[in-house]
């Protein structure tokens, strides 16, 4: 005699599902409860009607469709493969590298807690409208307005990509209320914080923050800048910024501060890597947040505050940072327009943000751009250089040999000075 068979009640995030096997094929299907005694009275009411299907050889033509699967159990998505599911997907948005790799943080961020709040919870299906409140509320004390609505924007994004492959009926994300966002943007850095952190920076800390300092370039582009970007001959650094390389591969061209133009000559006689900052470019490849983790560090220990007075660790209140690498940036635009130079030139050097204010910047002519630059205050001291060493590269032999053999002698003069041996 047969085996009767009997469903088996297990659940879906919080709601109760039954299942069984007929023919070697699994099936199931949703009770559309929460509480488990009612869950046991429809599972006895709907097998009911299934055996009888089963009797009358009509089951599959009444359920077959509806809750026959295949022995592997298709339509499941372990929640561990959810993200390499979703980047290999060709349905999601063509996103950048450093896109993809924040995203990829903020989706690992939400399995992480699933792991310690519902470590019970197995496939992406399980997730359910409750869950995604309860990862909400977790958010809003954790996180402003803007980057909570960034993780659930990219939530409902993974969550309807993958609805499909993943067996997802309904994006437990649609509901969630987006918080009011007001942003708050970098200050700019005083003439006091600009002097402690030119005395403190060394090495290629020094590097990107002149470099930011006279160029208004973003953390990565000042990190990844390339040698063969850098044209002494022209004084000019010519580079497509990451930011808007993907839509708009259009360089910017930004004449170089003399200040900055003596530094990198001193530094490119040691040139043994494509970047002009090996070690940071190689940071910021391996890890964007950890160079500005460091770049955070560095502020602390020159005395610089970097975050609100009133909030952060100690006060009750979420740390909203205003002093940070992008302050360079907004000293810059500051101070080129406390110069007078004019809104287009400033947005050709700090980029357009749009594609109808690109054909205004385009026609700003590269004259215009180097009168402005010129006129920014030196942090260093460096700019102090005969005016010829600026121009080296273009010199005749023969006028470089001259120059070299009289830096020799007043060398010799100046160490025979020094000795008191001086003729």
């Amino acid at each position: 005699m047969s085996r009767p068979v009997k469903g088996t009640l297990y659940k879906r995030g919080r709601i109760y599902w039954c299942k069984f096997t007929h023919q070697n094929r699994l099936c199931r299907f949703s009770l559309k409860t929460t509480k488990e005694s009612h869950a046991c009275h429809e599972r006895d009411r709907l097998m009911a009607l299934r055996l009888g299907a089963m009797a009358e050889g009509t089951f599959h033509s009444k359920f077959g469709n509806e809750n026959v699967t295949s022995p592997k159990d298709n339509g499941k998505m372990l929640i561990t493969s959810a993200w390499k599911a979703f980047d290999a997907s060709q349905c999601r948005p063509d996103s950048g590298a450093s896109t993809l790799r924040q995203y990829a943080l903020q989706f690992n961020r939400f399995v992480e807690w699933l792991g310690k709040q519902h470590p019970n919870l197995r496939y992406l299906s399980d997730v359910d409208s409750s869950v995604a409140e309860q990862f909400a509320q977790h958010l809003s004390g954790r996180v402003c307005g803007g980057t909570f609505n960034k993780y659930i924007r990219l939530l409902l994004l993974v969550f309807r990509i993958l609805s499909k492959a993943a067996g997802i009926v309904e994006n437990p994300w649609c509901n969630i209320t987006r918080r009011k966002h007001t942003p708050i943007s970098k200050r700019d850095l005083t003439d006091k914080e600009l002097k402690a952190i030119f005395i403190a920076a060394k090495g290629e800390m020094f590097t990107i923050c002149l470099e930011a300092y006279h160029t208004a370039l973003r953390l990565g582009d000042d990190c990844l800048l390339e040698w063969t970007e850098v044209n002494f001959a022209t004084g000019r650094i010519t580079r497509i910024p990451l930011k808007t390389a993907r839509r708009n591969p259009k360089p910017v061209i930004i004449p170089m501060h003399s200040e900055l133009a003596s530094h990198l000559r001193s530094i490119a006689g040691e040139r043994k890597d494509k970047y002009v900052c090996p070690e940071m470019a190689a940071a910021y490849k391996r890890d964007p947040a950890s160079v500005t983790d460091m770049f955070q560090e560095f502020l602390k220990a020159c005395g610089i505050r970097s975050q609100l007075e009133g909030t952060g660790k100690g006060t009750g209140k979420r740390a909203v940072v205003e002093v940070g690498f992008h302050s360079f940036r907004h000293t810059w635009v500051t101070r080129a327009k406390e110069r007078g130079m004019d809104s287009a030139s400033i947005q050709a050097i700090v980029g357009w943000g749009s594609p109808a204010m690109e054909k205004v910047y385009t026609h700003v002519g590269i004259e215009r751009l180097e009168q402005g630059i010129r006129g920014q205050t030196p942090v260093t001291g460096l700019a102090a250089q005969p005016p010829a060493v600026a121009n080296m590269e273009a010199m005749p032999d023969e006028q470089l040999r001259q120059m070299s053999a009289a830096l020799q002698v007043e060398l010799r003069r100046r160490k025979g000075k020094a000795s008191g041996n001086e003729t």
